[in-house]
């Protein structure tokens, strides 16, 4: 293999490695703000289930950072007062 080569890999290594975190970072801050949304607002794990239609253990996963569909996390975020926004944005240099 050569040394471009081996080095470009090396590169996507480090990249995919930094992405992964940067996932994983919004994860819990995502997680972390619905939960304390919830909370704020009086409500259980059992209401914001019955709100989006699914069971109060799926919530629980949610706010674990399991079993996130866009589609749970928009639901979940309604059902608390909140909009959930995506954005897809070039990535900061």
């Amino acid at each position: 293999m050569s040394s471009e080569l081996t080095d470009a890999l090396a590169h996507l290594a480090t990249a995919r490695t930094i992405a992964d975190r940067l996932v994983a970072d919004a994860r819990v801050q995502l997680v972390e703000t619905l939960r304390q949304a919830r909370e704020d607002r009086g409500l259980t794990q059992q209401q914001v289930a019955d709100a989006i239609g699914v069971t109060r253990t799926q919530v629980t996963n949610m706010e674990r950072g399991d079993g996130m569909s866009v589609e749970a996390l928009i639901g979940y975020a309604a059902a608390v007062g909140l909009r959930l926004k995506l954005t897809a944005a070039e990535p900061e240099t």
